[in-house]
């Protein structure tokens, strides 16, 4: 009998057990799903900036390509104007002298 007793009690304390070691467990699961959470947040600000920051560095290049333009269409003029530049001025002579 003493053994049928000893054995109702290492069931009953394993029980506990098992109640306590399946708490524990939802406890880390729920602590584990609210760090995945939050790095899911993290993570989608992140993205955000990120996101952002391409934006901000796509109107930058949109500018400096317009600005590009802008002193490749003055060079042409230039070129234009010196190409059709009469020669044969008096500043034309000093230039060569």
């Amino acid at each position: 009998m003493t053994d049928q007793t000893s054995n109702e009690k290492a069931e009953n304390c394993n029980g506990s057990g098992d109640t306590f070691q399946q708490t524990n467990n939802d406890d880390t699961l729920e602590t584990l799903m609210a760090a995945y959470g939050n790095e899911v947040a993290n993570l989608s600000n992140t993205m955000d900036e990120v996101d952002a920051a391409l934006q901000e560095l796509e109107s930058q290049s949109d500018a400096l390509y317009d600005e590009a333009q802008q002193i490749l269409e003055e060079v042409r003029r230039d070129k234009e104007s010196a190409d059709t530049m009469d020669t044969s001025s008096p500043l034309a002579d000093t230039k060569n002298s």
